[in-house]
């Protein structure tokens, strides 16, 4: 929590250490989201970007947030950006999974093993593996960002691989229920809404989801155990608007795609605060925390492989470079996580990863 708290601050010395001497402006930026201004992410994240850039711009960026999915659905964050609805929003891959090859990486079970390590992995590997097959949506990346890492809230306690077989767990589709069918689970389709009544009506046996969704949906109220299996981040990346992007200064065009490379950041940050509360909440509510032996850990990973083997076969026969980006993605991974936050955030604001957006 220190840590974290103390990247807060890092933020603010690190946008006021030198504040460029922008001609353009006022220009307005329209960021669009389905989620509530209380949601976490942009609450603590995207919020304090917000007002971060606009005291750092000295007011030559002036943004309007329109949330709650008035402009648009979740799903629809693509077309959004693409026809100049709004500036920035989500636009993930995961709706649109017929669009995307290489992307799909970010799902897979054991892909990422932070936020930060995580987010910065993929924005490096984007020019080179993804930026193609996003761009072909008629939007650029505003930036990469992933959900929290997905465990498990169950009635009865999970402590091995074994405990699974034949458990009922809600499943959101696709990478995820073959996860779990490899997992020896059974996963069941529940919408987020009804994921509560499901569990308590013995439907399902358990929920996959990140620590904050369980408490948003009070699930702690039915199952009394949760156990850490950091099965998978979902990768949820921004789309800016071309046309926006277009528009903006050469000078604009810099200082904006350089404070992109921070938005990754704060909002990784605020989804690991967020899941650090949900974890505090839990136990108050007289839930169990269960942490895997290492090498109990070890055979969930080993049992789902199969997939990565298969994701590098599907992509490969399409001509597509997939044995190369898990290889580098893994060491990636690996070099970033074991940094801190503030490390990271450091990082990207002395030295902006380039290629991302053209200019």
């Amino acid at each position: 929590m220190k840590t974290l708290k103390a990247l807060a601050a890092l933020c603010v010395l690190a946008l006021f250490a030198s504040l460029p001497a922008l001609a353009d402006g006022p220009v307005e930026f329209r960021f669009s989201a389905y989620y509530p201004e209380s949601y976490p992410v942009f609450k603590e994240g995207f919020k304090r970007w917000e007002e971060l850039v606009e005291k750092e711009s000295n007011g030559k960026i002036v943004f309007k947030n329109y949330l709650n999915g008035v402009l648009h659905t979740a799903k629809h964050g693509f077309r959004a950006a693409m026809t100049d609805i709004c500036d920035l929003t989500h636009a993930y891959p995961g709706y649109q999974p017929a669009s995307f090859s290489l992307s799909h990486i970010n799902d897979l079970p054991y892909a990422l093993s932070s936020q930060h390590g995580g987010v910065l992995a993929m924005e490096t590997l984007y020019p080179k593996y993804f930026k193609q097959e996003y761009e072909k949506m008629g939007v650029l990346l505003g930036c990469w960002v992933t959900t929290s890492e997905y465990n498990l809230i169950t009635k009865k306690p999970v402590h091995k691989l074994e405990d699974l077989k034949g458990m009922k767990i809600r499943s959101f589709g696709g990478l995820c229920s073959t996860t779990l069918e490899l997992l020896g689970a059974v996963p069941v389709m529940v919408q987020s809404s009804e994921s509560y009544t499901a569990f308590q009506n013995g439907v399902v046996d358990a929920v996959l989801y990140p620590d904050s969704s369980m408490v948003s949906y009070r699930l702690y109220e039915v199952g009394k155990y949760h156990t850490r299996i950091a099965l998978t981040r979902m990768g949820v990346p921004y789309a800016m608007s071309p046309q926006f992007f277009k528009k903006l200064s050469p000078e604009m065009k810099k200082f904006m795609y350089a404070k992109l490379r921070q938005a990754s950041q704060m909002a990784a940050v605020a989804y690991d605060l967020d899941d650090i509360a949900a974890r505090k909440t839990l136990k108050e509510n007289g839930v169990e925390m269960i942490e895997l032996a290492p090498e109990e850990m070890a055979r969930f990973k080993k049992a789902v492989e199969p997939m990565w083997e298969n994701f590098v076969k599907e992509n490969e026969a399409k001509g597509l470079p997939a044995r190369q980006l898990v290889t580098e993605l893994r060491e990636l991974d690996a070099k970033y996580s074991a940094m801190t936050p503030e490390q990271v955030f450091d990082l990207v604001t002395k030295n902006p990863l380039p290629g991302i957006v053209d200019f």
